[in-house]
């Protein structure tokens, strides 16, 4: 895996600050990775632009997929979601695939058993006739 990329820089001139503060998540679980521009949120509050970049890092590394794949629902990048959308119907796919052979396997399990039970009734019936 790769590393997080941490870019912050803070200065003020006359009383006004200018901020850069960027942070690239490393690509997970087949997306590409995801750069996010903090200082472009509108705060003028270098304090507030480090605590929600330091919000969102924490997100990512409790759960990097799950992170990644909730900034992607809501960005406005379409491509992205599009392609979240495939992968996440083809882990459909393959669940349901999956699925399918279980009940597969279950079906012929529940024959093999109702034939080991008429067997078992008919030899019973035999025995209790002699």
């Amino acid at each position: 895996m790769s590393k997080l990329e941490i870019e912050f820089e803070a200065n003020c001139y006359d009383g006004d600050w200018l901020i850069h503060c960027s942070v690239t998540y490393p690509a997970v679980g087949g997306h590409n990775p995801i750069t996010v521009d903090y200082a472009e949120l509108g705060d003028d509050d270098p304090e507030v632009v480090a605590r929600r970049a330091a919000a969102d890092i924490a997100g990512w590394m409790q759960d990097p997929q799950r992170w990644t794949e909730n900034h992607i629902r809501h960005s406005t990048d379409y491509r992205l979601k599009l392609r979240l959308a495939q992968m996440n119907l083809e882990r459909y796919q393959q669940q349901v695939k999956s699925y399918e052979n279980s009940a597969a396997y279950s079906r012929r399990y529940v024959q093999e058993t109702e034939a080991d039970i008429a067997e078992l009734k008919t030899k019973l019936q035999n025995e209790m006739k002699t």
